[in-house]
Parts: structure tokens; C-alpha cells; sequence
């Protein structure tokens, strides 16, 4: 959510409003490029996560085609029940790992999706706003709306524009949050690997790899459960903003209905 937001419209009297013409003048400046750069960081998060999913699919692919043609048939023939345990079960989390793969590829998509959405809906919420703060603070030749309704509009508008920042704002944790998923379930799979190896065969190194592997599993963990927390402070935050801006405009003897 745009900093501010709230105090910006609490603080301006009528036919004073400048909360949409604002907003373009920043932007058109660069005042707003912190949130610029982190939309970018968000959707280079999301192409490369895209690519990365194409690229280890095609690994896994010519991974499995390989291994099947390399095995002689005799061997085939005369591998152990055991073997064979082993190998079927290698192949059920393959393609466990492959449909995870799919569906954090899927929401991935759809989040991009979701924040080309909002961004055009932000932009279409600014050019109403712009207009109709030209309206109010008489700088055209419209007088036969009246201003009491046109406030109410331009409440509706800040309500709206609100709403849609605070949904972008969730949207870009979804998409930290799912590269961290993704990390986490490639650290996990490493682990399984190495681990299915009895200790007293594996040298030095790798038993400090795995320990390591251990390490950046727990950190990863961190960081999930630091986006849950925070995502909980943003909603109880928006929450007590969300009561203080009824209250204004409650204040000033305007209608009011959440939708």
C-alpha cells in the first residue's frame, strides 16, 4: 500500500484534492521508484522462475531417457527385488516432484497475471481520479454536478485504489513466498538423495554437505514463516486504516458502505 495513502486524503479539505494528481506527478517524476524497482524484482522472480521449471523438466526428461537406454537388458533382467524397490520409488517422486513443479508453475502465471491486472486497473482508477479532482477544484467548466456527489465518487475512488494497492502488496509476498517454496523443495530433494546413502559409506564432505543442506533448509523455513507474519501485521495494519478512514468520512457527513 502506498504510504500515506490515508493521511493524504484525511488531511485535504474539499476542492483542495490532490490524492490522484499526486500519484501521477510521482510517478512521472521517479518520486515512486522504490515501488517500480519492486514490481520489476517481483516479475524478474517470476520469469526466472518459469524458465528455471522449463529448464530442470527437460533435465528430468532426457535424465530418465538416458538412464533407460544405458541399462543393459540383461542387467534388467537380473536386477534384485530390492532394485527394483528402489527404482520404482525414485520414480514415484519424480513425478511427485513434477506435478509440484507444475502447479507452483501454474501460480506463478497466475500471479503474473493478477499484477498486469491491477496495474491497469490502477492506472484506469488514477485517470477518473485526476479528472474528477480537476472538477472539484474548479478548473473546468462543469458546474451542474453536484459536489456532495462528486466527493462521494471520489471517496469510492480512494476506497478502490486502496484496495487494489493492498491486494498488489499480497500479491508480490505470494510470489516471494513461491520462489522460496520452490527453493526449499529443490534443498529438500537434494537431502533425500544424499540421505538415501548409509552414512558409513559417504566420506567427510558429504556428510558436512548434508549438514549444510540441513542449514539452508531451516533458513528458508525462516523466511516463509517471516512473509506469514508479515502478510498478518499488513492485514491487522489495514484493518485499524481501514476504521480511521470510515471515520473521516463519516466525519464529514458522507455515506458510507464497505463493498
Amino acid at each position: 500500500m502506498p504510504k500515506g495513502s490515508k493521511d493524504d486524503m484525511a488531511s485535504l479539505p474539499p476542492r483542495k484534492l490532490n490524492f490522484f494528481s499526486s500519484l501521477r506527478i510521482k510517478r512521472n517524476e521517479g518520486v515512486d521508484q522504490s515501488k517500480g524497482d519492486n514490481q520489476k524484482d517481483i516479475m524478474t522472480i517470476l520469469s526466472r522462475f518459469r524458465s528455471k521449471a522449463s529448464v530442470q523438466q527437460h533435465q528430468q526428461q532426457e535424465l530418465n531417457s538416458s538412464s533407460e537406454d544405458e541399462e543393459p537388458n540383461t542387467r534388467r533382467a537380473h536386477r534384485g527385488t530390492s532394485d527394483t524397490k528402489r527404482i520404482k520409488q525414485e520414480n514415484i517422486a519424480v513425478r511427485q516432484t513434477k506435478r509440484e513443479q507444475l502447479k507452483r508453475l501454474h501460480r506463478a502465471q497466475m500471479i503474473q497475471r493478477q499484477l498486469e491486472e491491477v496495474e491497469e486497473r490502477q492506472r484506469a482508477l488514477e485517470e477518473k481520479g485526476v479528472a474528477l479532482e480537476k472538477v472539484l477544484r474548479g478548473e473546468t467548466d462543469d458546474d451542474s454536478t453536484d459536489e456532495t456527489a462528486l466527493l462521494q465518487t471520489w471517496f469510492k475512488l480512494v476506497l478502490e485504489k486502496n484496495k487494489l494497492a493492498r491486494y498488489e502488496s499480497e500479491l508480490m509476498i505470494f510470489a516471494q513466498e513461491l520462489e522460496l517454496e520452490d527453493t526449499q523443495s529443490r534443498l529438500q530433494r537434494e537431502l533425500r538423495q544424499r540421505m538415501a546413502t548409509e552414512d558409513c559409506e559417504k566420506s567427510a564432505s558429504e556428510l558436512v554437505g548434508e549438514q549444510s543442506l540441513l542449514v539452508e533448509i531451516m533458513k528458508v523455513v525462516e523466511k516463509r514463516d517471516k512473509l506469514v507474519s508479515l502478510l498478518e501485521e499488513q492485514r491487522l495494519k489495514e484493518k485499524a486504516e481501514d476504521r480511521d478512514l470510515e471515520s473521516t468520512i463519516l466525519s464529514r457527513g458522507y455515506q458510507f458502505h464497505w463493498t
